[in-house]
């Protein structure tokens, strides 16, 4: 047996309907603005992108140059140490030597004095 509706019922679900239809649009306006929003962060997003691709290059760039520089230091301290290790035995070679000569005028010396006596 079917129940039927009455006007009272009819106007009240009518109401209803009328309810869910303005909560269905306020859901909808939230989606679209949901989606402009997304749309937006997705172009601002894409934007991050090329900027870091070019600050990523950049600094690969500078990485390369600082990297040059600091090897050509690297190679300037190896030339010096190098210099200062052959100054170093220069310099013993020419204390050894005036020590022999200090040596040599000693015993030249000595001799002459022991030829005196």
């Amino acid at each position: 047996m079917k129940k039927k509706i009455t006007p009272d019922k009819k106007e009240y679900l009518e109401v209803i309907a009328e309810s869910i239809n303005e909560k269905f649009e306020v859901v909808i306006e939230g989606q679209q603005a949901l989606n402009q929003k997304f749309d937006k962060l997705e172009e601002n997003l894409d934007e991050f992108k090329e900027e870091m691709g070019e600050f990523k290059n950049e600094t690969k760039s500078s990485f390369g140059t600082i990297f040059e520089y600091l090897t050509n230091i690297d190679n300037e301290l190896k030339d010096i140490k190098k210099e200062i290790k052959e100054l170093k035995e220069s310099l013993k070679d020419k204390v050894s030597q005036e020590k022999l000569v200090k040596l040599e005028y000693r015993v030249a010396y000595l001799e002459s004095e022991l030829t005196k006596r």
